[in-house]
């Protein structure tokens, strides 16, 4: 039995979500003040780009692999986490009192679950209370 081919597009937003975040976070190090504009509107990209990646992901193996909202949920738990682990360990503060990107994807992705899951109408009333 053949591994199931990648889809290369997916791993192209992979890529240029992980290059942008790198770059993102390198710019107040490397480039003098002040930064700008295109590397900052650049910068602004990485972590709408993770956030997206994520959600694409649960519903695309929500549909593919069948998977339970629990696995969802665990992931998502999984990520916060992580981003719980990083706050303590190498930033020396307390978790979960920061807007981190680990946070907000460890929060969408069971979120996005629920979300594909609705009716029209309710999708775009969620939306239009967003907006």
């Amino acid at each position: 039995m053949l591994a199931q081919e990648r889809d290369k597009t997916i791993d192209i937003l992979r890529g240029l979500a992980i290059f942008t975040m790198v770059a993102a976070n390198m710019a107040a190090s490397v480039l003098a003040e002040p930064h700008p504009l295109f590397v900052r509107l650049y910068g602004t990209f990485a972590a709408p780009l993770f956030v997206l990646l994520a959600a694409m992901m649960v519903v695309y193996t929500s549909h593919a692999k069948n998977r339970p909202f629990s696995y969802y949920l665990l992931r998502g738990a999984l990520i916060m986490l992580v981003g719980a682990l990083v706050d303590v360990a190498i930033w020396r503060i307390r978790p979960f009192f920061t807007v981190d990107v680990l946070y907000l994807i460890g929060l969408s992705i069971p979120l996005a679950f629920i979300f594909q899951k609705l009716n029209g109408a309710a999708r775009w009333a969620i939306v239009l209370m967003i907006f």
